[in-house]
Protein backbone atom coordinates (compact mmCIF):
# COMPACT_ATOMS: atom_id res chain seq x y z
CA UNK A 1 0.00 0.00 0.00
CA UNK A 2 1.32 2.98 -1.06
CA UNK A 3 1.58 6.88 0.87
CA UNK A 4 -0.71 8.87 -0.92
CA UNK A 5 2.14 11.93 -0.24
CA UNK A 6 4.23 10.46 -2.09
CA UNK A 7 5.43 10.58 -5.70
CA UNK A 8 3.79 6.97 -6.77
CA UNK A 9 5.40 6.84 -10.49
CA UNK A 10 8.66 6.71 -9.13
CA UNK A 11 7.88 4.69 -6.50
CA UNK A 12 8.50 0.56 -7.32
CA UNK A 13 6.29 -2.50 -6.54
CA UNK A 14 7.89 -5.27 -4.55
CA UNK A 15 7.72 -7.67 -8.34
CA UNK A 16 6.77 -6.67 -11.73
CA UNK A 17 5.04 -9.25 -13.37
CA UNK A 18 6.07 -11.52 -15.56
CA UNK A 19 3.10 -12.57 -17.35
CA UNK A 20 -0.29 -10.77 -17.47
CA UNK A 21 -3.48 -12.92 -18.09
CA UNK A 22 -5.48 -10.04 -18.48
CA UNK A 23 -5.89 -5.99 -17.71
CA UNK A 24 -8.92 -4.92 -16.43
CA UNK A 25 -10.39 -1.17 -16.86
CA UNK A 26 -12.88 1.24 -15.52
CA UNK A 27 -13.65 3.37 -18.60
CA UNK A 28 -15.37 6.59 -16.84
CA UNK A 29 -12.58 8.73 -15.17
CA UNK A 30 -10.20 5.96 -16.05
CA UNK A 31 -9.99 5.87 -19.83
CA UNK A 32 -11.58 9.12 -20.13
CA UNK A 33 -10.52 13.13 -19.70
CA UNK A 34 -11.51 15.47 -17.18
CA UNK A 35 -14.75 16.12 -19.71
CA UNK A 36 -15.67 12.73 -19.88
CA UNK A 37 -14.02 12.10 -23.66
CA UNK A 38 -12.34 9.29 -24.64
CA UNK A 39 -8.61 9.93 -23.83
CA UNK A 40 -6.88 8.50 -26.91
CA UNK A 41 -3.64 7.90 -25.23
CA UNK A 42 -5.41 5.30 -23.29
CA UNK A 43 -6.67 3.68 -26.32
CA UNK A 44 -3.82 3.43 -28.38
CA UNK A 45 -2.49 1.50 -25.21
CA UNK A 46 -5.60 -1.31 -25.14
CA UNK A 47 -4.35 -1.43 -28.86
CA UNK A 48 -0.97 -2.30 -27.38
CA UNK A 49 -2.40 -4.32 -25.03
CA UNK A 50 -4.67 -6.28 -27.71
CA UNK A 51 -1.96 -6.55 -30.22
CA UNK A 52 0.43 -8.51 -27.41
CA UNK A 53 -2.39 -10.73 -26.97
CA UNK A 54 -3.23 -9.41 -23.75
CA UNK A 55 -6.96 -9.13 -23.57
CA UNK A 56 -8.52 -6.20 -22.07
CA UNK A 57 -11.65 -6.51 -19.95
CA UNK A 58 -13.53 -3.20 -19.77
CA UNK A 59 -15.81 -3.22 -16.73
CA UNK A 60 -18.35 -0.22 -15.99
CA UNK A 61 -21.45 0.76 -14.31
CA UNK A 62 -22.68 1.16 -18.08
CA UNK A 63 -25.12 -0.97 -19.96
CA UNK A 64 -24.45 -4.03 -22.17
CA UNK A 65 -25.50 -2.40 -24.84
CA UNK A 66 -23.16 0.47 -24.46
CA UNK A 67 -20.27 -1.84 -23.48
CA UNK A 68 -20.68 -3.83 -26.88
CA UNK A 69 -20.16 -1.00 -28.93
CA UNK A 70 -17.44 0.68 -27.07
CA UNK A 71 -15.42 -2.78 -27.06
CA UNK A 72 -15.77 -2.73 -30.73
CA UNK A 73 -14.16 0.92 -30.71
CA UNK A 74 -11.69 0.56 -28.24
CA UNK A 75 -10.47 -2.71 -29.89
CA UNK A 76 -10.92 -5.28 -27.33
CA UNK A 77 -11.91 -8.73 -27.48
CA UNK A 78 -15.33 -7.94 -26.18
CA UNK A 79 -15.20 -9.13 -22.85
CA UNK A 80 -16.90 -6.94 -20.25
CA UNK A 81 -18.68 -6.27 -17.17
CA UNK A 82 -21.60 -3.75 -17.43
CA UNK A 83 -24.12 -2.07 -14.32
CA UNK A 84 -21.20 -2.62 -11.77
CA UNK A 85 -21.13 -6.21 -12.03
CA UNK A 86 -24.66 -7.18 -12.54
CA UNK A 87 -24.27 -7.98 -15.79
CA UNK A 88 -21.49 -9.62 -18.34
CA UNK A 89 -20.18 -11.19 -21.32
CA UNK A 90 -17.06 -13.10 -22.58
CA UNK A 91 -15.90 -12.27 -26.08
CA UNK A 92 -17.99 -10.85 -28.72
CA UNK A 93 -20.05 -13.94 -29.79
CA UNK A 94 -20.96 -14.98 -26.18
CA UNK A 95 -24.16 -14.56 -24.47
CA UNK A 96 -24.99 -11.69 -22.04
CA UNK A 97 -24.82 -13.33 -18.73
CA UNK A 98 -26.87 -11.26 -15.61
CA UNK A 99 -25.37 -12.29 -12.49
CA UNK A 100 -26.75 -15.05 -10.14
CA UNK A 101 -27.77 -12.49 -7.13
CA UNK A 102 -29.45 -10.22 -9.31
CA UNK A 103 -33.03 -9.09 -8.84
CA UNK A 104 -34.11 -6.82 -10.85
CA UNK A 105 -37.66 -6.49 -9.52
CA UNK A 106 -36.14 -6.16 -6.06
CA UNK A 107 -34.12 -3.07 -7.18
CA UNK A 108 -37.08 -1.59 -8.59
CA UNK A 109 -39.02 -2.17 -5.50
CA UNK A 110 -36.42 -0.28 -3.75
CA UNK A 111 -36.08 2.18 -6.48
CA UNK A 112 -40.19 2.84 -6.19
CA UNK A 113 -39.40 3.87 -2.42
CA UNK A 114 -36.62 6.32 -3.02
CA UNK A 115 -38.29 7.96 -5.98
CA UNK A 116 -42.04 8.03 -3.48
CA UNK A 117 -39.89 10.15 -0.89
CA UNK A 118 -38.44 13.04 -3.71
CA UNK A 119 -41.76 12.53 -5.68
CA UNK A 120 -43.31 13.98 -1.77
CA UNK A 121 -41.02 16.88 -2.02
CA UNK A 122 -41.79 17.76 -5.37
CA UNK A 123 -38.15 16.68 -6.44
CA UNK A 124 -37.62 14.21 -9.50
CA UNK A 125 -35.30 11.66 -10.23
CA UNK A 126 -33.57 11.09 -13.84
CA UNK A 127 -33.29 7.90 -14.70
CA UNK A 128 -30.39 6.01 -16.98
CA UNK A 129 -30.98 3.50 -19.44
CA UNK A 130 -34.03 2.62 -17.53
CA UNK A 131 -34.89 0.05 -20.08
CA UNK A 132 -30.97 -1.09 -21.11
CA UNK A 133 -30.46 -2.47 -17.43
CA UNK A 134 -31.02 -5.83 -16.47
CA UNK A 135 -29.42 -5.67 -12.77
CA UNK A 136 -29.39 -2.16 -11.18
CA UNK A 137 -31.01 1.20 -11.19
CA UNK A 138 -29.33 4.14 -12.17
CA UNK A 139 -29.93 8.30 -11.74
CA UNK A 140 -28.62 11.36 -11.22
CA UNK A 141 -26.81 11.88 -8.70
CA UNK A 142 -29.12 15.26 -7.85
CA UNK A 143 -28.86 13.90 -3.72
CA UNK A 144 -26.17 13.00 -1.78
CA UNK A 145 -25.43 8.81 -1.54
CA UNK A 146 -25.73 8.92 2.02
CA UNK A 147 -29.76 10.39 2.09
CA UNK A 148 -30.43 7.60 -0.15
CA UNK A 149 -28.98 5.16 1.73
CA UNK A 150 -30.75 6.98 4.78
CA UNK A 151 -34.28 6.76 2.86
CA UNK A 152 -33.59 2.83 2.55
CA UNK A 153 -32.21 1.77 5.99
CA UNK A 154 -35.54 0.11 6.95
CA UNK A 155 -36.35 -1.11 3.51
CA UNK A 156 -37.10 -5.07 3.83
CA UNK A 157 -33.91 -6.17 1.96
CA UNK A 158 -30.32 -4.79 2.65
CA UNK A 159 -29.65 -3.07 -0.75
CA UNK A 160 -26.08 -1.46 -1.83
CA UNK A 161 -26.08 2.08 -3.08
CA UNK A 162 -23.01 3.04 -5.21
CA UNK A 163 -21.92 7.20 -6.05
CA UNK A 164 -19.59 6.14 -8.87
CA UNK A 165 -18.82 10.44 -9.41
CA UNK A 166 -21.25 10.51 -12.66
CA UNK A 167 -24.78 8.65 -11.48
CA UNK A 168 -26.11 6.78 -8.10
CA UNK A 169 -26.80 3.54 -8.78
CA UNK A 170 -29.04 1.03 -6.44
CA UNK A 171 -28.16 -2.82 -6.44
CA UNK A 172 -28.50 -5.91 -4.64
CA UNK A 173 -26.05 -6.55 -1.86
CA UNK A 174 -22.96 -9.12 -3.16
CA UNK A 175 -22.65 -7.82 -6.95
CA UNK A 176 -19.70 -6.30 -7.41
CA UNK A 177 -17.26 -5.45 -10.51
CA UNK A 178 -14.69 -7.93 -8.38
CA UNK A 179 -16.96 -10.20 -7.89
CA UNK A 180 -18.11 -10.84 -11.33
CA UNK A 181 -14.40 -10.15 -12.24
CA UNK A 182 -14.15 -13.59 -10.46
CA UNK A 183 -16.39 -15.41 -12.57
CA UNK A 184 -14.81 -14.35 -15.39
CA UNK A 185 -11.54 -15.57 -14.76
CA UNK A 186 -12.87 -18.95 -14.08
CA UNK A 187 -14.83 -19.19 -16.88
CA UNK A 188 -11.96 -18.27 -19.29
CA UNK A 189 -9.33 -20.14 -17.32
CA UNK A 190 -7.38 -16.84 -16.67
CA UNK A 191 -5.70 -16.61 -13.11
CA UNK A 192 -6.69 -12.99 -11.21
CA UNK A 193 -3.09 -13.26 -9.93
CA UNK A 194 -1.62 -12.52 -13.06
CA UNK A 195 -3.97 -9.60 -13.75
CA UNK A 196 -3.52 -5.77 -13.41
CA UNK A 197 -6.67 -3.82 -12.95
CA UNK A 198 -6.81 -0.13 -12.97
CA UNK A 199 -9.93 1.98 -11.76
CA UNK A 200 -11.02 5.64 -10.04
CA UNK A 201 -13.72 5.50 -8.32
CA UNK A 202 -15.31 3.82 -4.93
CA UNK A 203 -16.95 0.79 -6.81
CA UNK A 204 -13.56 -0.46 -8.28
CA UNK A 205 -12.07 -1.27 -4.86
CA UNK A 206 -13.33 -4.90 -4.99
CA UNK A 207 -12.09 -5.06 -8.51
CA UNK A 208 -8.51 -3.96 -8.04
CA UNK A 209 -8.19 -5.82 -4.58
CA UNK A 210 -9.50 -8.56 -6.55
CA UNK A 211 -6.42 -8.93 -8.75
CA UNK A 212 -2.48 -9.00 -8.25
CA UNK A 213 -2.01 -6.02 -9.08
CA UNK A 214 -4.29 -3.52 -8.43
CA UNK A 215 -3.66 0.45 -9.53
CA UNK A 216 -5.77 3.18 -9.98
CA UNK A 217 -5.26 6.53 -11.87
CA UNK A 218 -4.54 10.04 -10.15
CA UNK A 219 -7.92 11.39 -9.97
CA UNK A 220 -9.06 8.50 -8.04
CA UNK A 221 -11.58 8.63 -4.30
CA UNK A 222 -9.05 8.30 -1.35
CA UNK A 223 -10.72 5.07 -0.59
CA UNK A 224 -9.54 3.86 -4.05
CA UNK A 225 -6.04 4.75 -3.24
CA UNK A 226 -5.44 3.05 -0.09
CA UNK A 227 -6.56 -0.51 -1.93
CA UNK A 228 -4.15 0.25 -4.96
CA UNK A 229 -0.70 -1.69 -5.50
CA UNK A 230 0.47 1.84 -7.72
CA UNK A 231 -1.45 4.90 -7.97
CA UNK A 232 -0.71 6.86 -10.90
CA UNK A 233 0.46 10.21 -10.50
CA UNK A 234 -1.11 11.08 -14.21
CA UNK A 235 -5.08 11.80 -13.81
CA UNK A 236 -7.53 10.22 -16.09
CA UNK A 237 -6.45 8.36 -19.60
CA UNK A 238 -2.86 9.63 -18.71
CA UNK A 239 -2.96 7.67 -15.86
CA UNK A 240 -4.37 4.52 -17.20
CA UNK A 241 -0.95 4.79 -19.86
CA UNK A 242 1.35 5.32 -17.14
CA UNK A 243 0.12 2.31 -15.26
CA UNK A 244 0.30 -0.58 -18.00
CA UNK A 245 4.29 1.77 -18.99
CA UNK A 246 4.86 1.05 -15.16
CA UNK A 247 3.82 -2.39 -15.52
CA UNK A 248 4.85 -3.79 -18.66
CA UNK A 249 7.44 -1.29 -19.97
Amino acid sequence: MLDENKSHKNTPVQHFPKHIDAVVADIDGTLTDGNRLINLSAIEKIRWLTAQNIPVILASGNTSCLMHGVSRFFGTSGTFIAENGGVYRIGFSGPVMVHPLASRDLILEAFEHVRSYYENKGVPLVLYSYRERFSDVAFEKSMPAEEIKSILTNFHTPITILDTGFAIHLQPNGISKGDTLQIIAKEMGLSLSNMIAVGDSINDVEMISAVGYGACVGNSAQELKSAAMFCASSKYGDGFTEIIEHFLG
